[in-house]
């Protein structure tokens, strides 16, 4: 969580130094159901290893999925809602817990203890019985960020710069072809 909370504040900060500024008010609908969504990931660290951690895991996707497609005209959110469905789909396939590559943990420098003895609420080790293994965390990302990522976990990291580029008012022109853009 602190990784994605840094990424936000340097999208903020790109922004700003782009010339944004922040909204008088964020216009999402069904905005709440964020935090719910969020508050129901760390809730399954209440009941590691049970159908109830799963059951949350999985919710906490449906919910976020919910908003996300309830504000997809904003830029950046449907590769948000795209991420999601890769990270939802991954834990769903493997139990309700994200699969990760404990060699490319190790190698960012995690400790793996409880990863491979099981004891993780929202991450397993990733074996050779693994279900879709690219959508877990496979990608090691070095110190400072000391993490390993998934491409569902790029997406979403892309579509939420987007975004906030958009929102503080300085959306990003993507060229597609000479002569045309599109706002992102």
């Amino acid at each position: 969580m602190a990784p994605v909370l840094v990424f936000i504040a340097l999208a903020v900060g790109v922004a700003l130094l782009r010339g944004g500024r922040f909204p008088q008010a964020l216009p999402f609908r069904h905005g709440w159901l964020v935090p719910l969504a969020l508050a129901c990931q760390f809730a399954t660290f209440l009941f590691p290893g049970t159908v109830a951690a799963r059951a949350l895991m999985l919710g906490s996707y449906g919910l976020l999925g919910y908003a996300l497609m309830a504000n997809r005209r904003y830029p950046g959110v449907w590769l948000i809602l795209l991420g999601v469905i890769l990270n939802g789909v991954a834990i769903a396939a493997n139990g309700g817990r994200m699969p990760v590559d404990v060699e490319a943990a190790r190698s960012v420098g995690l400790e793996v203890a409880s990863l491979e003895a099981g004891a993780d609420p929202k991450h397993v080790a990733l074996t050779p019985e693994t279900r879709l293994p690219f959508l877990g965390d496979v990608i090691p990302v070095s110190p400072p960020v000391g993490r390993v990522i998934s491409i569902g976990d790029i997406a979403i990291l892309v579509g939420l710069f987007l975004l906030i580029q958009d929102l503080m008012e300085r959306p990003i022109a993507l060229k597609l072809s000479p002569g045309a853009e599109m706002r992102s």
